[in-house]
């Protein structure tokens, strides 16, 4: 109860943080750890230190805090059931263990981690940068015109560019003038309005929407969902167009 009515830990527990899970991790091991003292027989205080190595080096690779129980906890509590001679043998091997798996944790995380995710990010952002082109040119050989759609970001920066000569940023200083004030767009329903499109490019007047997902307060449209490949999970994707209600 002291932990969970923690200000603290209410805020941790809902976001992404790991500390909480390392905090579980960490008590996890100690607990383990006790039962070890406490265990009657040399086989159920093997049996409990073990358990402890295990969740020490698990919950290492959430929080790597945790990892302590490993280095630190386990040596401990096998030291202070030294008279029990075949425990030391057990600990020492254990420690060993412990080292050795989080050298190779730390040396995967570094060389594997560090190197997959940027590399995967960058060709998935890519990838779908290819899907919007697509689905975007799709629609314009239809007949539509390239500032009737919303195609992200890019897509509608580039369509104020080529339409209105500049992005209608007020921190234009040169020509005077040049930004000209735009009142929010209440057509659409908040949640599916971008900030920046009325803002920034009032250039575009959307009639066609590229979306991850359907949206309610848009329509199906004629054309179909443009698929495409990811490297990271889920590795088939779609992106949708849809058009606004009459």
């Amino acid at each position: 109860m002291t932990l969970a009515l923690s200000p603290l830990f209410m805020v941790m527990s809902a976001t992404y943080m790991t500390d909480v899970p390392g905090l579980f991790g960490t008590l996890l091991c100690l607990y383990l750890c006790q039962r070890a003292l406490s265990a009657c027989t040399d086989r159920a205080a093997r049996a409990w230190v073990c358990l402890a190595t295990v969740s020490g080096l698990i919950g290492g690779t959430a929080r790597q805090t945790v990892w302590l129980g490993v280095l630190v906890m386990v040596p401990s509590t096998v030291w202070l059931l030294r008279r029990r001679r075949s425990l030391l043998w057990t600990g020492a091997v254990l420690w060993l263990a412990g080292v050795v798996s989080i050298f190779v944790c730390l040396r995967w995380f570094n060389q594997v981690a560090f190197s997959y995710y940027p590399i995967a990010g960058t060709h998935d952002w890519f990838a779908l940068s290819r899907a919007r082109l697509e689905a975007a040119e799709e629609v314009r050989r239809s007949g539509v015109p390239r500032t009737a759609i919303q195609g992200g970001f890019e897509y509608d920066g580039w369509t104020q560019l080529e339409v209105g000569g500049y992005i209608n940023a007020p921190r234009i200083r040169i020509p005077r003038g040049a930004f000209h004030p735009v009142p929010l767009s209440r057509s659409l329903p908040r949640e599916c309005a971008v900030w920046y499109r009325t803002f920034l490019f009032p250039a575009v007047i959307p009639r066609y929407f590229l979306v991850f997902a359907p949206l309610h307060c848009f329509v199906s449209s004629p054309f179909p969902a443009v698929t495409y490949r990811t490297w990271m999970p889920p590795f088939t994707r779609q992106l949708y167009v849809q058009q606004r209600r009459d």
